[in-house]
């Protein structure tokens, strides 16, 4: 069974992104079975929510438990069989061409990516939960001027959690490996929004030691980097993705538009406002 069609797609119980990535981009979260299908032109991740699940793919099974993510690239066949009562899971797929956009945008030495056929990983709960409500503000973003960039932010997340993150816990032997994880986060613009307090709470060491270890990892405090971070994510929004000025300070985390425009100011030289302006096209 393709995935070509909005018939075809339809067996997946699928919300459309609207208007204009409609049948282009499908999620559903279920608890049914996916019979063998074939992604025709379409990439997919799946994150196992809860249970346990069985996976076939080029005729091996694999049994997979909550907080596993899958990739299945274009043109695989592939199915899921749920193996225990209350085993849920939720699916994420779109066009080969978004993930070729994602991979020049954010990754671009490894467009390889788009020749990859399957992986898998086994993702933390922090982690798992992240992903999950990532999930949940993009599909109620999906009627808003915003959803095209909730929904290539989102493919960026899957994307570096499914293929950078083993590289980044390999680190073990780094003195500051926590440190480096965070600076890690930072850089690919992930939990710019969050309160620091939830932040600390994801490592298992305490705040103050967290503090000194990124100190001595990156120069700057944790507060510092994570604002240069915060600016560069607010200018990509303003000059990629025309969001207003209020709705940018309050994606990267900052409330107070005044307090936001003159942090932007001091790493930019120029206002939001008057930024915004000269990207105009």
């Amino acid at each position: 069974m393709t995935l070509s069609t909005k018939k075809n797609i339809i067996h997946h119980t699928i919300e459309f992104h609207a208007p204009s990535l409609e049948n282009e981009v499908g999620f559903l979260f279920t608890n049914v079975d996916a019979p063998t299908h074939i992604h025709d032109g379409f990439a997919e991740f799946s994150l196992i929510t809860s249970g346990e699940w069985l996976h076939a793919f080029e005729g091996t099974t694999r049994h997979f438990q909550k907080n596993t993510l899958i990739y299945l690239g274009t043109n695989t066949v592939h199915s899921l069989t749920p193996c225990i009562p209350d085993s849920n899971h939720f699916t994420f797929f779109f066009k080969e061409d978004y993930l070729r956009e994602t991979l020049e945008k954010f990754f671009p030495e490894r467009m390889d990516i788009l020749t990859t056929k399957y992986k898998e990983t086994m993702l933390s709960p922090n982690v798992a939960s992240f992903l999950l409500y990532e999930a949940h503000e993009m599909i109620g973003s999906r009627t808003s001027f915003r959803h095209e960039m909730e929904f290539q932010n989102y493919i960026h997340n899957l994307i570096y959690f499914m293929f950078f993150k083993g590289d980044i816990f390999s680190e073990t032997s780094t003195k500051n490996k926590h440190a480096f994880t965070l600076r890690t986060y930072f850089d690919n613009y992930l939990f710019l929004d969050e309160p620091l307090v939830a932040i600390y709470q994801m490592f298992p060491l305490s705040p103050a030691t967290l503090i000194k270890q990124f100190e001595s990892e990156t120069g700057q405090t944790i507060v510092q980097y994570r604002n240069d971070k915060r600016m560069e994510y607010a200018s990509l929004l303003l000059k990629d993705y025309k969001m207003t000025i209020i709705d940018v300070a309050n994606k990267v985390g900052i409330s107070s538009p005044s307090h936001f425009a003159a942090e932007f100011k001091k790493k930019f030289g120029v206002s939001p406002k008057e930024f915004s302006k000269r990207h105009v096209i």
